[in-house]
C-alpha cells in the first residue's frame, strides 16, 4: 500500500467534496485518509494506477493531480475538468447541488 496526496481544484462546498468521495470510493483497493476542498490523501494497493484516480475525480467534474508518482502515465498526471454546463449550481461549482 501507498500513501498519495491529490491536489483537487475547483471543491467549493460540501456537495462538492461528497461528490468527489463518491467518485474516489468506487475504485477497488483505494482508502481515502482524508478529504477537503483543497485536496485528499489516499491509501492505495500497488495495483491502482494514477489515471484511475485522476480520471475519477474528472468524472465527479473537478481537476486532479497525484502529487506522488504511482505507476502513472505521463498524459495522465493532470487532466483537466470539461467546463460546468449551463446547469450551474446554486453555490457557483459544477457538484449538481442546490
Amino acid at each position: 500500500m501507498k500513501t498519495l496526496k491529490l491536489d483537487i481544484r475547483g471543491m467549493t462546498c460540501g456537495s462538492c467534496v461528497r461528490s468527489v468521495h463518491r467518485a474516489l470510493s468506487s475504485i477497488p483497493d483505494l482508502n481515502i485518509k482524508h478529504l477537503d476542498r483543497s485536496g485528499a490523501l489516499v491509501e492505495v494497493d500497488d495495483g491502482v494506477f494514477a489515471d484511475e484516480l485522476v480520471n475519477a475525480v474528472k468524472g465527479a467534474g473537478f481537476d486532479a493531480t497525484v502529487v506522488a508518482p504511482l505507476s502513472p502515465t505521463p498524459e495522465a498526471q493532470e487532466v483537466k475538468r470539461a467546463s460546468p454546463t449551463a446547469a450551474a449550481t446554486g453555490c457557483g461549482c459544477s457538484c449538481g447541488s442546490r
